[in-house]
């Protein structure tokens, strides 16, 4: 890794959606058992699967965007080593 840019707003937006994703499958649990019981409708819980889906999704892209911030070489090891001592001036 070279380097990671700084991205507070995209962290916020992935926090958000992981928060969004964990009530929506805690409700997915609650509905399950609610539609087992016949108090809730099949059409609330294929909402919430769908929800979940799509806010799965949305995660990983997220992910994708944070991982997208974070610099890559494109190979291992060590280019050059400069040793110098402070106050002496280094050339290229």
């Amino acid at each position: 890794m070279i380097a990671r840019l700084e991205a507070p707003d995209l962290v916020a937006s992935r926090n958000a959606v992981a928060t969004q994703l964990a009530q929506t499958e805690l409700d997915l649990v609650r509905t399950q058992k609610l539609v087992k019981e016949g108090i809730a409708d099949q059409a609330s819980l294929d909402r919430l699967v769908n929800l979940q889906k799509q806010q799965a999704a949305q995660l990983k892209y997220q992910d994708a965007l944070l991982e997208s911030m974070v610099l890559r070489a494109p190979f291992t090891g060590v280019v050059t080593q400069k040793l110098s001592e402070v106050g002496e001036t280094v050339a290229p």
